[in-house]
């Protein structure tokens, strides 16, 4: 039986509460010069934590010692999260537009940053917006933790189709890119497979949800 590493975007819509650092809420988006002037701490991942620290958030958030975080998988609501983890464990993955792509286990805050372009100037990431991001996936490929035989696949929107192959481009695995768009942005190194339920809105959850009952059987044969 072939081998999968499901990759699914981030949601908006999460679990948990804000971050909270020294007794401080911290929202993280993606351009605090958008925020509102209501007191808060509002920060990119990649801010320094504090004035004169060369500690970033994304450091703090490394060091995964914090007791109010959850593993990724439970961040988010839909349930999709949670079934794709009990089935494939550690060969699953999670792609956040803000902090890159993660183990589903790992333990990431809350934060409210997207790729997609109906984000408002707030919350979306451009790709003028260069961060170091984590890429989960291609280090465990590249240290033999998961299978460098087993298939990648993508479920996400196409606003997340740029970030995701400058961050699989060096990893050698097949790369399916589940999709719904006409003229994708079609890349060599990947193979696309059209999903032709008739749902546009986060179709990607379905998608996921479909691939973690019957792997890409049912998705295959709709077309």
């Amino acid at each position: 039986m072939t081998a999968y590493i499901p990759v699914l975007c981030c949601s908006k819509s999460k679990t948990s509460e804000l971050f909270s650092y020294n007794g401080k809420a911290i929202h993280f988006v993606a351009s605090p010069n958008a925020a509102p002037q209501d007191g808060d701490l509002y920060c990119i991942p990649d801010d320094k934590i504090s004035q004169g620290s060369a500690k970033t958030w994304r450091d703090l958030i490394h060091e995964q010692n914090h007791q109010d975080l959850i593993p990724t998988f439970k961040l988010y609501t839909n349930e999709v999260y949670r079934s794709l983890y009990e089935k494939f464990k550690g060969h699953f993955y999670i792609f956040s537009a803000g902090w890159g792509i993660v183990r589903s286990a790992y333990k990431l805050p809350a934060y409210n940053i997207t790729y997609s372009r109906q984000g408002d100037p707030l919350t979306k990431r451009t790709r003028e917006m260069k961060w170091p991001d984590f890429n989960h996936l291609h280090d465990d490929v590249k240290e033999g933790k998961v299978s460098s035989n087993a298939e990648i696949v993508l479920f996400a929107g196409t606003d997340y189709l740029v970030p995701f192959y400058e961050l699989t481009s060096m990893i050698k695995n097949t790369k399916i890119i589940i999709h719904k768009t006409k003229g994708i942005d079609k890349k060599l190194g990947y193979v696309y497979v059209s999903y032709c339920e008739k749902i546009s809105t986060n179709w990607f959850y379905k998608a996921a949800n479909e691939f973690s009952m019957t792997g890409l059987t049912r998705i295959l044969g709709q077309c």
